[in-house]
């Protein structure tokens, strides 16, 4: 079982001492309720950032269940434009370094500490569209980071519709795994295309990608 604190801060009020007080007020307080959670917590500006936990570090004592989290999505680094004016291997360096100075360093070190990538996705509806190339150049190179530090990852998203979203209702969700209708996946070759990551990561079980997508993590 797992809780995420907060998602996706953003905006002129963030700083690092409310984000300390808070974050530590809440990861406390759940794992004072229930110890065996595994309490996740997110960084700046989208949760695209950690970086100040190098000279600020979250000094919380609830022993092993403390998750840090990032985002990624082919804007998070740079113009999402990027990506198709720039070669491929440059931009894609650019973001894994990027990645490692916000957030991966917490794996590293003489104390590292447990990181997922609680999202990243493309338009799905797009992913072949040869006028948005960013999405296959942003979806190939996430999954050359992902299966190269071996991180834990979560994909956004499975759902193909929302039953009601900004007034409306059945609103298709173009990142989803599913179709609309929930009956067939959005992108035909995605089996293919995350079958390296779901091996590759060594707490990971999953069932064949083929009629349906199911990915458990173990605890």
């Amino acid at each position: 079982m797992a809780i995420g604190l907060r998602n996706e801060l953003r905006g002129p009020s963030q700083n690092i001492s409310s984000w300390q007080k808070y974050m530590s007020q809440g990861a406390t307080t759940v794992h004072k309720e229930n110890p065996n959670v595994l309490v996740f917590v997110s960084g700046f500006n989208y949760d695209i950032d950690l970086s100040f936990l190098k000279t600020n570090p979250l000094n919380i004592s609830i022993g092993d269940k403390l998750v840090y989290e990032v985002h990624s999505y082919a804007w998070s680094t740079g113009d999402r434009s990027d990506w198709d004016k720039q070669p491929l291997n440059k931009k894609c360096a650019d973001v894994m370094n990027n990645l490692n100075d916000r957030a991966g360093f917490l794996m590293s070190g003489s104390n590292p500490n447990p990181l997922v990538m609680t999202e990243f996705g493309v338009d799905l509806t797009a992913i072949d569209d040869k006028n948005q190339t960013f999405n296959q150049r942003f979806l190939s190179c996430m999954l050359a980071y992902l299966a190269g530090v071996d991180l834990d990852w979560a994909l956004w998203t499975a759902q193909g519709s929302y039953y009601i979203r900004d007034k409306e209702s059945n609103v298709s969700e173009p990142f989803g795994i599913w179709n609309i209708d929930f009956k067939s996946l959005r992108y035909p070759d995605f089996p293919q295309r995350f079958q390296l990551v779901q091996k590759k990561l060594l707490g990971m079980s999953f069932l064949p990608l083929k009629d349906k997508v199911e990915l458990t993590m173990k605890s």
